[in-house]
């Protein structure tokens, strides 16, 4: 039986992309008082963390960094240029994950929806043909 290889790292992206999603449906931003007269907009802080989403945060954030650690060596080992940009992206998505930082987005549905693009972003560049990647 010939196995997909496309098809079983979609899938656990996937996998990821619900799990992310359910980490955020427990999770709050704040909005970080007189921040809008320093950036249009204003900045947004995470609300509180309890010991069972923290867990759960911190699992996913090892199923995900072993996934990435892997497609990462995949693509050092096509001698990738795209290897910048997968960097760039996975690390966009583990500042979210830690959920340590500021961020812009003023709510958790559109936290998901910039985790969702850079996800995209790295499938995408893990599967672009070799000829495009040097």
């Amino acid at each position: 039986m010939v196995v997909d290889t496309r098809k079983v790292i979609k899938g656990i992206y996937q996998e990821i992309l619900e799990r992310i999603e359910l980490l955020l449906l427990n999770s709050s931003l704040e909005y970080v008082e007189h921040s809008s007269e320093v950036i249009e907009g204003g900045v947004y802080a995470w609300g509180q963390v309890d010991v069972l989403k923290d867990a759960y945060r911190m699992a996913l954030i090892e199923e995900y960094l072993i996934l990435v650690t892997r497609m990462r060596l995949d693509l050092e080992e096509k001698d990738s240029k795209a290897l910048a940009s997968f960097d760039h992206s996975c690390n966009i998505v583990l500042t979210y994950l830690k959920q340590e930082t500021f961020v812009y987005e003023n709510t958790t549905d559109d936290v998901l929806k910039t985790i969702e693009k850079e996800l995209a972003i790295q499938y995408f560049l893990m599967n672009m043909p070799v000829e495009n990647l040097k």
